[in-house]
């Protein structure tokens, strides 16, 4: 994706956030977004304190990581979020993403998407990943179309049945990746660097 591919719709701003901002506006909003998914289930809510701040404990060893909070704003009216955070290597996990339900239908979870891909792959990042309810067609639809690729399914205790997508930053690895799958016979290229011809 180009810095031109990324459209925000007339009067809407991706804004990028501190997490201190970002967490202000995710616990305002969020609950109304997930809470229509009923079966979600909390497991952190069903441990006990010490077990509770354990996992805690880890999470705050994972220090440096990047992340990337992102926001989109109609004026001041905050309508929808991105983010995402570094996993080891080369690999950047988009965690969560939502609009408003008033705000849907506008392009804007596109916008936030490929503003997301866009930073991403100018730090250098090789793959970027998400993970979705299998049934969740209004994101996985233009995820695809985005460029994505299906890499994996995952059951979880507490969504279910996930679709694991990646996104290779680089065309060479995603042509490697639709050879790998069958999708495409290998080109001179591929054919190369995999020893083949």
């Amino acid at each position: 994706m180009s810095s031109d591919s990324v459209r925000v719709p007339d009067g809407y701003e991706i804004r990028e956030l501190e997490s201190e901002e970002f967490w202000k506006h995710w616990d305002l909003h969020a609950p109304g977004i997930f809470d229509e998914q009923a079966q979600i289930f909390r497991w952190r809510e069903q441990v006990g304190a010490e077990e509770l701040e354990r996992s805690r404990q880890l999470e705050r060893r994972m220090t440096g990581a990047l992340r990337i909070n992102l926001g989109i704003f109609h004026g001041d009216t905050f309508v929808g979020w991105s983010w995402g955070i570094q996993k080891p290597g080369e690999t950047f996990y988009m965690v969560n993403s939502a609009v408003l339900p008033e705000y849907r239908g506008k392009g804007l979870y596109r916008a936030l998407m490929e503003s997301m891909v866009e930073r991403v792959t100018g730090l250098g990042f090789q793959l970027i990943t998400s993970r979705h309810v299998a049934c969740n067609n209004a994101v996985l639809v233009p995820k695809l179309k985005a460029g994505f690729q299906i890499t994996g399914f995952e059951i979880s205790d507490s969504f279910g049945v996930l679709v694991n997508l990646t996104y290779y930053t680089s065309d060479l690895r995603r042509k490697v990746y639709t050879y790998r799958t069958g999708q495409e016979r290998p080109d001179a290229e591929v054919k190369k660097v995999l020893s083949l011809s």
